[in-house]
């Protein structure tokens, strides 16, 4: 089995150069491609490369757009990562009210607890209850109704303190406002490639 290496290539801003990126192919039809690069001198003074992610399944390519913009585009948007990286296991194990709080909204909480307050054991809550139980079980192993009910309580009684469903979608939505925001730029000063 052997790698076959080929090249694909466009003609550079300038004309005299070349856009280029390897491409790579074996013989069970996989490919890989591999980062393109500006192979000219007067335009990787001016240019660069930048790539976008996105999702798409396996079978329609690597889920990978390249741009060519300006060498002095940046991306300024201050992102706020203030409730990012919040270890829902860790937190669970801490303190499981604060673990409902940042996994749930206050209405789904308070319909939880509702529901909860009508069964008589874990085995028959229905819906977000249930739900609930599943997340407890998952992270805490074990799930006793009384003990839920009042980690449910104390999640909606303090929900307002500390990160919480709401603070942290609010602040997903605003990074991804400003990551809209610049990528319609590099769209409107750069090309895509490839």
């Amino acid at each position: 089995m052997s790698w076959d290496k080929t090249y694909k290539k466009e003609i550079c801003p300038c004309g005299k150069g070349a856009l280029v990126q390897e491409v790579r192919e074996d013989d069970w039809n996989r490919v890989e491609f591999g980062n393109p690069y500006i192979e000219c001198e007067e335009c990787k003074t001016k240019y660069k490369i930048i790539e976008r992610h996105f999702f798409q399944p396996p079978w329609k390519g690597d889920g990978i757009c390249y741009y060519l913009v300006p060498i002095d585009l940046v991306d300024d948007a201050v992102y706020e990562n203030k409730y990012t990286n919040i270890d829902e296991y860790k937190l669970a194990q801490e303190d499981f009210s604060k673990c409902l709080k940042c996994v749930y909204s206050l209405n789904v909480l308070n319909e939880a607890l509702s529901e909860l307050k009508k069964i008589s054991n874990c085995s028959s809550a229905k819906g977000f209850a249930r739900e609930i139980i599943k997340l407890r079980k998952r992270y805490l192993h074990s799930c006793r109704l009384k003990e839920l009910t009042q980690e449910i309580i104390k999640a909606i009684n303090t929900y307002d303190e500390g990160p919480n469903f709401e603070l942290i979608r609010a602040e997903d939505e605003r990074n991804s406002e400003k990551r809209a925001a610049f990528w319609e730029k590099v769209k409107a000063v750069g090309r895509e490639i490839f």
